[in-house]
């Protein structure tokens, strides 16, 4: 062998050494092959990989338009806002100088961004409105929560992977120079060994491990005394457990449990993203989602189902339906605060004119009415705690501006909050007429006049509304009427003690003509009064039939009565702000009548067996906790292998090559 081939070989190892070291270094590769694996893994089990649409290489990566998404590199990020005095101690620690690579990726002054608010859609006054389905959609998108879930789920199946990798196909190979001189006085050697090798080794189901290895040394002398040395040899083992350590039941325990973990895991994340959905519209805790640990979804058994409420009733809606419901609760407020406000003016108008002798049922409809407005304000400030709090629960920061918004529970709304905005003017109209008692001022008068005008469409508006209401009555009333039947029939079944008007059809039947009547008489009544805006003060009163009092007229000296015009126009308009009060306070007990009437929810019929089988088939954490009961089963015979003896096959042989020449191997240079 020349001197110039050796130098090829020994440059060509380090060269090979050196880029396997690189290429091995790799963070990007590194990664990109564990979610590759991970993916992989996951579909196995029946999970999805990734977001839809997004393919394996967005397993656990956060959508860009997230909240959590960083802009920033994966495998080199830049380093985060750092508390100074603790930043001090990367750079000098103990007295001694730290690394000064921290800052070879850049920094970043701000963990939010801020780019995920860009694609939020914003109403004309800069309020994001949330619906249902957008609310679930922004909470898979910015909570941290789901996102922790998620990557548990990834690092469940990377566990399997590493448990798979290890009855895997391992080889290692590596090359070493060593070089060793010395002086005369210490015994005057001057060598290069360039020593390599090869191994495979392979762990099988039962226990056994089998390693194959080759390995290659060349020994040069540069003293002088022709010693140099090439050898090579292909050495092997065979180690099998008989009794303790061995066994597949033994062997295969870690893979077994990691990956009955990892399909329990999937099947937790499916339940978790229920739950979850579960937990964001009606505030209930939807149970927890993957865990690294052996009892998978334990705790979770039942959680969605719920547990009887007992004597303290239903629970609270949270969530977004108990948002919706704060909101309603609010809008019952105001429609309370207007009605308690417009009795506490008719006690007083009639105080005033001394219809009523004792003031006491004044103060206590004004207090009354203090105490709604102060419930109002606590219900609106409660409100919008909730709100921030929910907020949070979408992973959105408090300060974003967001409304409330959607039709799920308009058909509970009794009373349309337009209407109950209508009543507020007409009280508010009722409250200028009543302060101008005394000094009627004749300018105002026709303000008051033009605000009528502008009731007009949305009156109108209203009352076809009830009319429609009442037409999509007409078309359910058959249902109405099964419906009632079935009641009927279960309270019969049972025995129960309940009013029989509450199911009686032909009570329902009569008070949905009553309806058909009132609502026709309220649309004439209103049309009526509307149109008398246009009428002189005498024929207002004339048509609405009100007779004036000598009492309410002024007397000018001398023996002829005459009527202020002011006065009287002033009585007109107070008689037509009375009137249509009364007729929006009867639309409204009307519309709420009617729609109470129209409410439905749809049956459903199923028995306990068909229940039973339904959620053996379906329930995912039943499925769960019946494997968990099992896993524990399972370490009986686990554990037991360790009371048994030692008892091992050890085989272990090598083959060599004579010392001048590494490709012929001789029997004698073997062993076994």
């Amino acid at each position: 062998m020349t001197f110039r081939s050796l130098s090829f070989r020994i440059a060509f190892s380090l060269l090979g050494g050196v880029g396997l070291f690189h290429s091995g270094c790799s963070r990007t590769w590194y990664r990109r092959d564990a979610d590759q694996e991970a993916a992989c893994l996951i579909v196995e089990k029946g999970g999805v990989a990734g977001q839809p649409g997004s393919g394996a290489d967005r397993l656990i990566y956060t959508d860009p338009l997230s909240r959590l998404a960083d802009p920033g590199s994966i495998d080199c990020p830049p380093m985060p806002p750092d508390d100074p005095r603790s930043h001090e101690l990367m750079h000098c620690v103990d007295g001694k100088q730290g690394f000064d690579g921290w800052h070879r990726f850049g920094m970043t002054g701000e963990v939010d961004s801020g780019l995920w608010q860009e694609s939020l859609i914003r109403s004309a006054d800069g309020e994001i409105v949330v619906d249902l389905r957008e609310a679930v959609r922004l909470s898979k998108l910015h909570s941290r929560d789901y996102q922790q879930n998620i990557e548990t789920l990834y690092r469940s199946a990377l566990d399997v992977s590493f448990e798979r990798f290890r009855f895997d196909h391992q080889l290692f190979a590596g090359t070493g120079v060593f070089s060793d001189i010395r002086g005369r006085d210490v015994g005057k050697r001057s060598q290069l060994a360039l020593d390599s090798f090869a191994e495979t080794r392979k762990l099988t189901a039962t226990g056994g491990e089998i390693v194959v290895g080759f390995a290659n040394s060349l020994l040069w002398d540069f003293w002088g005394n022709d010693t140099d040395v090439f050898s090579s040899a292909i050495d092997f083992s065979l180690v099998q457990p008989l009794l303790r350590f061995g066994g597949r039941a033994r062997v295969l325990e870690n893979l077994t449990q990691q990956e009955r973990n990892l399909l329990a895991n999937v099947r937790q994340l499916q339940q978790y993203q229920q739950g979850f959905y579960v937990e964001i519209v009606t505030g209930r805790n939807g149970g927890p989602g993957p865990s690294l640990g052996n009892n998978v979804g334990a705790a979770g058994l039942g959680v969605i189902a719920g547990t009887p409420s007992g004597r303290s009733g239903a629970p609270r809606a949270g969530g977004y339906l108990g948002l919706l419901e704060g909101q309603q609760e609010i809008r019952n407020q105001v429609a309370n605060i207007a009605a308690l406000r417009d009795s506490l003016a008719q006690l007083e108008a009639a105080f005033d004119a001394n219809r009523i002798s004792s003031r006491l049922q004044v103060d206590q409809a004004r207090q009354a009415l203090l105490n709604a407005q102060s419930s109002l304000l606590t219900a609106t400030a409660g409100y919008e705690t909730r709100l921030d709090a929910y907020k949070v629960q979408l992973g959105l920061p408090p300060d974003l501006p967001i409304k409330i918004d959607d039709p799920l529970l308009n058909r509970f709304v009794l009373i349309d909050p337009k209407l109950t905005a209508i009543q507020d003017q007409v009280e508010q109209i009722l409250s200028r007429l009543r302060m101008m008692r005394d000094v009627p001022d004749e300018a105002e008068l026709k303000k008051i006049d033009s605000a009528f005008a502008e009731l007009a469409r949305p009156i109108t508006n209203q009352i076809g509304v009830a009319k429609d209401e009442m037409e999509k009555l007409d078309e359910i009333l058959p249902s109405r009427r099964e419906q009632l039947l079935r009641v009927r029939e279960k309270i019969d079944q049972f025995g129960a003690d309940v009013d029989r008007r509450v199911y009686d059809i032909a009570a329902m039947e009569k008070r949905i003509e009553s309806l058909k009547q009132r609502v026709p008489e309220v649309d004439a009544s209103a049309n009526r009064l509307l149109k008398a805006v246009d009428w002189t003060p005498e024929e207002r009163l004339k048509q609405l039939r009100v007779e004036t009092t000598m009492d309410e007229m002024e007397i000018d000296d001398g023996d002829e009565t005459q009527v202020d015009p002011t006065k009287l126009y002033w009585e007109s308009s107070l008689e037509i702000a009375t009137q249509l009060s009364d007729r929006m306070l009867e639309l409204s007990l009307v519309q709420a009548e009617i729609r109470l009437q129209g409410i439905s929810l749809t049956p459903t019929k199923i028995d306990a067996p068909e229940a039973l089988q339904y959620a053996r088939v379906n329930r995912l954490d039943w499925m769960n906790a019946r494997a968990s009961l099992v896993d524990v089963w399972r370490k009986i015979e686990f554990r037991a292998n360790e009371l048994k003896s030692d008892l091992d096959v050890v085989v272990q042989g090598s083959v060599g090559t004579k010392a001048d020449n590494v490709l012929e191997f001789d029997a004698d240079e073997s062993r076994i």
